[in-house]
């Protein structure tokens, strides 16, 4: 079984499209070295997505809607320097 993939890694991308929701069979994402601050609530909608690449970007926040994805298995985050735990020790 072949898995959808996307990969927009370094395109110096800073925002998203909120059509990113629309990728109802995406299960991996790369979105690695690009110059993303934020991410649109539907991102959320990836009810498939297993593994989201978002390392080297300049994330600050995470949106809450992350927590809710039931197949994500792997969130690579490292190299956001802005990027803060917040709310104590919840996990996503």
């Amino acid at each position: 079984m072949r898995q959808a993939q996307g990969v927009a890694g370094a395109n110096q991308l800073s925002t998203l499209p909120p059509e990113i929701g629309q990728l109802a069979t995406l299960r991996i994402l790369a979105l690695t070295n690009n110059q993303l601050s934020t991410l649109p609530p539907e991102i959320g909608q990836l009810a498939k997505l297993a593994r989201l690449f978002l390392a080297a970007n300049r994330l600050a926040i995470l949106p809450d809607c992350l927590r809710d994805l039931p197949n994500l298995e792997r969130l690579f985050l490292h190299d956001n320097p802005s990027l803060t735990a917040r709310g104590g020790s919840h996990d996503l």
